[in-house]
């Protein structure tokens, strides 16, 4: 609470994502698995910061994001978690960030999957890309940048 009475909100929100995406990084890593209760506290985050930076809680651009991602969940072409958290990011942004995130995301993507391939081709070829890893370093990028 003593954050709030200096008035360095920004702070608590970048630490918060932070410690909260490390987390979806470490355990999308070791295990391949993004935890629904991290998820959850997720969105809390990202509808607060959604409120008090954008004034607006996207919830239809995450809605339309939700069925999409639903499709390429259905397509194998990626996991549940990561549709699921990727949601819970986008109620936060505004339509500029949305579009940043996308971008960035996409580029760490691509980062994640060739250093992985380098690092350990066969853990990449048989459990997949942790994905959730190029998800949090976009959605950073696309509320500093």
């Amino acid at each position: 609470m003593r954050i709030f009475l200096y008035g360095n909100i920004t702070v608590f929100f970048n630490q918060s994502f932070f410690f909260e995406l490390s987390i979806v990084c470490y355990t999308d890593i070791k295990y391949r698995l993004i935890s629904n209760k991290l998820v959850f506290m997720i969105a809390v985050t990202s509808i607060l910061y959604g409120y008090f930076f954008n004034e607006n809680i996207n919830f239809l651009s995450a809605f339309i994001f939700l069925l999409i991602g639903f499709f390429i969940f259905v397509l194998g072409l990626m996991g549940g978690g990561d549709i699921k958290l990727i949601t819970a990011l986008i109620l936060g942004l505004n339509h500029l960030q949305i579009l940043n995130f996308i971008f960035y995301t996409s580029i760490c993507g691509l980062l994640v999957l060739l250093l992985g391939m380098l690092i350990s081709f066969s853990d990449i070829k048989k459990r997949g890309i942790p994905y959730g890893v190029a998800i949090a370093l976009g959605f950073l990028l696309s509320i500093t940048y």
